[in-house]
C-alpha cells in the first residue's frame, strides 16, 4: 500500500486508483524518516516549488507508519512535501 498527502481529510481514508490503492493522509502526520539524507538549496527547492504550484505533485509521497503514533515517515518524496508546503498545498 502506497501513501500520499491531502490536506482535505480529518482522517486516513483508503482510495483505489487505478491499478494501486493509495491512502490519504493530513500534511500534519507526515515526518522526515530519520534515513533521509540529502542536503538541497534553497534555489533548488524553489525551483521545485514553482513547478509544483504549476502541475501539482505529480509523484506520490512513499510514507510508512512511524513508531510515534499516528504519525508516517516520508521515506521517499521529502523534498515534494517541502515544496507542497512552501506553495501552501
Amino acid at each position: 500500500m502506497e501513501y500520499f498527502l491531502f490536506s482535505e481529510v480529518s482522517v486516513s481514508e483508503e482510495v483505489f486508483m487505478g491499478d494501486g490503492n493509495f491512502v490519504l493522509l493530513r500534511l500534519e502526520s507526515l515526518i522526515p524518516s530519520a534515513l533521509t539524507i540529502r542536503f538541497e538549496t534553497e534555489g533548488n527547492l524553489e525551483d521545485l516549488a514553482e513547478t509544483v504550484k504549476s502541475n501539482g505533485v505529480l509523484e506520490p509521497l512513499i510514507v510508512r507508519p512511524s513508531a510515534i503514533e499516528g504519525k508516517f515517515e516520508v521515506v521517499c518524496g521529502l523534498r515534494r512535501l517541502r515544496a507542497a508546503e512552501k506553495v501552501g498545498l
